[in-house]
């Protein structure tokens, strides 16, 4: 009964306090008019750091972290949006919704977040 007790107390506890997964993943390609890529040099490689894409009429940096390309193996995703559509996203946003972002840039897909919120401090 005591092993009983504590494992229900364990999966409650872990269902109370488990991170929230992304709502929604966002997969938009790159734009070699319009947009930019942002590369950085570390330790003699040439990586990339992040993306900037014009939304609207400014363009939003969206920051990539180290080693985030990677080859998609199931090709039929087909939530690629416009510039008009990601516009509406990040204009509609706030900090409790958690969209994961997919850029496709060269047959690869890269993982990003765009430094856009505010941050406030008490």
């Amino acid at each position: 009964m005591k092993n009983l007790v504590t494992l229900f107390l364990l999966l409650l506890f872990g269902h109370v306090f488990s991170q929230k997964k992304p709502n929604d993943t966002i997969i938009f390609e790159f734009n070699n008019k319009f947009d930019a890529v942002i590369y950085r040099t570390h330790h003699g490689i040439k990586e990339i750091s992040g993306f900037n894409i014009l939304i609207g009429k400014r363009k939003i940096y969206f920051n990539t972290a180290v080693n985030s390309n990677f080859k998609l193996k199931n090709k039929t995703l087909k939530n690629i949006k416009n510039n008009i559509q990601l516009e509406q996203i990040i204009i509609s946003d706030s900090p409790e919704k958690h969209y994961l972002f997919l850029i496709l840039y060269k047959n690869r897909y890269y993982y990003a977040d765009y430094l856009l919120r505010t941050v406030e401090c008490n």
